[in-house]
């Protein structure tokens, strides 16, 4: 590039220009970094004379618009030091330390110096030319790269717009044909190439010149683009079947048409790359079709190309062309949702049926139509949900009635992509009352305790559960899992010390928290609290250093209004029990009130609504010595006052309590009167509390509401032993299905409720093996 004058320099500000002073004379001392000035009173032209030297650049230099550039000076002389100014194109601009660049404001010729004043004298450095060049150089081609006609010429000819370094740049060159390689030269001041070929552009068709290493100009400005091409235009070549649904399935002779652009090539090359990679080359000329016997070819994927030629060079090659020969039509399997039940052969009524292909089908073929469901012998309306090529999924219009049977059957008609018909097939599943899920065997000679239940169905992890683990030999440990998926976390803050109670709640976004009593060292049982990811637990709420925890429980308010979750426990100090009941704030349990019982608390249960409205239930002794049911309620940020007792006979004692809220915010407590072997439940309907009907030959309740806000128990029946489930409905307790299995001795169920309102069930079976099942409803 050329300059025709200097560019206005602006002001230059700190940060931009560097000096390093080698050594600065006349009582000035050693390099430190900053410049110091000497304080002489030494002024006027009487002062001694300063040597000024410019050591780095020591030439003049070309930079790159971009780069920076290293500025070092050396003063010396006997005169004292006043001052010290960078001066460029004639603007001076103080030098305050040693160290210092100096860096372009754009292209141009800037002119530098240094000077430095003693008393009213200046005295200068040597001047350097500094030129920034941040332009990229240009070229310019004879013949200019071209796809189109070629000139009959063997010389390629580039101009620069400025001189290149030529020791940087690597030129290749690629031409059709071979024989004598080409070469390439550089003009001495670096601004012309000429690329010799070993025959005419004409006679070679084609050719490409590519810098390689670094093309730039002398101040390193890169030249763009820096690969140039000269060829005829390519023949377009395409290769065509009949028409055919991708991806496309062919079987006996298939035609290939296959057409050329323009004036006839030389010749034309078919190939064929096989299932077993082998290539077939076939020569076409003068042929426009092929037909393609595939009665010998082995079934699987086929592609094919074909390429055009002239003057012995490929001049034009066709887009692959795929297809599938296949010779065995495409057999059909209808399958319900394992992940739900584990069981193949049992359906529930909310899942869906997917019936799949073992290749694409012809969409046109299928419909609802070609499918015809039957639940319990009657026609079954069904949605397809969704649909491809080799899958269907479908969906029960309405919920049949159970337990019952749902039948599948896929009718002929349908064909696959090869034209070839899918054979019909059906499939029978059995729609049981409650739906087996996934379970848990224990260790050898040991038993697991339910003490948690969470149901998020059918999402991912849809059931996540707390449970004790008894173990020959082992402290009992508490354990968090899925059985879905199976995973569990051991939760013990110290495996060798004995763990009870298990309990857990959940969050709006469905991530648990697990809370369980701890025996230390001392023999105290500790309240601890752990997140699902079990690392370190929260720090213990419990009262008094000497309290051991008993029956503790945790809730959560599950609507999203508030995560933090609440722990309750009675605490036993060896001189009395007591109920508390705790906030976590995020980094310390606030305590809801002092002792919340009335006397000497039992058994505990805990329910969160929403808002963070906590409820507690318990067992209390009174002055009779009998064990009654007691309750609190959160109202308006305090407890209100304990109310109780709600048994219905005075003179039964009660047991095993257990809470739960609706989603009006209406709490509920169930309870075991033991002497008669039934069940109590009592509803807060705002004003007061209402009594059901008991639930007999009952024992070890849970609590739960369904989606339609009707309390549901689940229990043990005591003449059988076996788990149930009963609903209130219109005040009057309705079973819920077949009973579920026996459950160990000793041992309570876990009941939850999903968001569609279904009930689960978590228990221990005789064998000390947790079991799972959900209603089919």
């Amino acid at each position: 590039m050329t300059y025709a004058g200097l560019p206005d320099l602006r002001p230059l500000r700190g940060g931009l220009l560097v000096a390093l002073l080698s050594s600065l004379a006349c009582g000035r001392t050693a390099d430190t970094g900053a410049i110091r000035l000497a304080a002489s009173a030494c002024t006027g032209p009487s002062c001694p004379a300063l040597q000024v030297q410019l050591l780095s650049p020591a030439q003049d230099r070309l930079l790159r618009s971009d780069d920076l550039l290293a500025i070092t000076i050396a003063i010396s002389g006997a005169g004292p030091l006043h001052e010290v100014a960078l001066v460029v194109n004639g603007r001076a601009s103080p030098l305050l330390r040693k160290d210092t660049w100096f860096t372009c404001r754009g292209d141009g010729i800037y002119d530098l110096a240094v000077r430095a004043r003693s008393g009213t004298v200046w005295f200068e450095s040597e001047h350097r030319r500094v030129t920034c060049d941040g332009t990229p150089p240009a070229v310019t081609w004879d013949p200019p790269p071209t796809e189109g006609p070629l000139p009959d010429v063997s010389d390629l000819v580039a101009t620069f717009s400025e001189p290149l370094n030529v020791a940087w740049i690597r030129p290749s060159i690629l031409f059709a044909g071979g024989g004598v390689p080409a070469t390439a030269t550089f003009s001495a001041d670096g601004t012309r190439l000429t690329v010799h070929l070993p025959a005419t552009l004409k006679q070679l068709g084609y050719a490409n010149v590519f810098l390689g290493g670094i093309a730039a100009d002398l101040a390193g400005n890169l030249l763009a683009p820096h690969e140039f091409s000269w060829h005829e235009p390519a023949d377009l070549v395409s290769l065509t079947a009949p028409p055919l649904v991708h991806p496309p399935y062919v079987s006996g002779v298939v035609p290939l048409t296959l057409a050329v652009n323009g004036p006839p090539p030389d010749a034309v090359r078919l190939e064929i790359f096989g299932p077993a990679g082998s290539a077939l080359e076939i020569p076409l000329t003068g042929i426009a079709r092929y037909d393609w016997d595939t009665e010998a070819a082995p079934e699987g994927l086929y592609r094919f190309y074909a390429q055009a030629w002239r003057g012995g060079r490929v001049s034009g090659s066709s887009p692959t062309l795929s297809l599938y020969v296949r010779r065995t039509a495409a057999r059909a399997a209808i399958r319900g949702n394992p992940a739900v039940t584990g069981h193949l052969d049992q359906l529930s009524v909310r899942s869906w049926i997917q019936l799949t292909f073992t290749a694409p089908i012809r969409l046109d073929s299928f419909g609802p139509d070609k499918l015809r469901v039957t639940a319990n012998g009657a026609p079954a309306a069904f949605t397809i949900m969704n649909q491809g090529d080799a899958y269907v999924n479908l969906q029960l219009s309405a919920k049949p009635a159970v337990p019952g049977t749902l039948a599948v059957e896929l009718l002929p008609g349908v064909l696959d992509q090869g034209y070839l018909p899918v054979q019909p097939v059906s499939a029978t599943f059995s729609l049981p009352d409650w739906l087996p899920g996934h379970g848990m065997q224990p260790r050898e000679g040991g038993w697991l305790e339910p003490g948690w239940l969470f149901a998020n169905w059918p999402s991912e992890d849809s059931t996540q559960a707390a449970w004790l683990e008894h173990a020959p030999g082992a402290a009992d440990a508490v354990h968090l899992g899925s059985f879905l998926s199976a995973w569990q976390r051991t939760f013990n803050v110290d495996f060798t010390r004995p763990a009870r109670h298990p309990t857990g709640a959940v969050d709006y976004s469905a991530m648990p928290m697990v809370a369980w009593a701890e025996q230390d060292a001392a023999g105290v049982w500790i309240l601890r609290v752990k997140g699902s990811d079990g690392g370190w637990p929260l720090p213990s709420p419990n009262r008094a250093a000497s309290g051991s925890a008993i029956d503790p429980v945790l809730g959560r308010d599950a609507s999203g209004y508030d995560q933090t979750p609440v722990a309750a426990w009675i605490e036993d100090d060896g001189t009395r029990r007591a109920l508390f009941a705790s906030r976590w704030s995020g980094a310390a349990w606030i305590p809801l009130g002092d002792d919340l019982s009335a006397g000497a608390p039992g058994e505990l249960a805990l329910a969160v609504g929403s808002r963070r409205t906590p409820f507690l239930a318990w067992t209390e002794a009174g002055a009779d010595g009998i064990a009654h049911v007691y309750a609190r309620r959160w109202a308006a940020d305090a407890w209100a006052p304990p109310e109780g007792p709600l048994d219905l006979d005075l003179t039964a004692p009660a047991s095993a309590p257990a809470a739960a809220i609706d989603a009006a915010g209406r709490p509920a407590v169930a309870w075991l009167e033991a002497s008669a072997h039934r069940v109590l439940l009592r509803r807060w309907d705002g004003s007061g509390w209402i009594a059901a009907a008991p639930l007999l030959d009952a024992e070890a309740p849970s609590l739960a509401f369904d989606g339609a806000g009707r309390p549901v128990v689940a229990y043990v029946e005591r003449s059988t032993g076996l788990v149930r489930l009963a609903r209130l409905e219109g005040g009057a307790w309705a079973g819920l299905g077949s009973a579920l299995g026996p459950a160990l001795a000793g041992t309570r169920p876990a009941l939850a409720v999903d968001p569609a309102g279904v009930p689960h069930v978590l228990w221990s079976d005789d064998a000390g093996a947790l079991r799972q099942a959900m209603r089919n409803e």
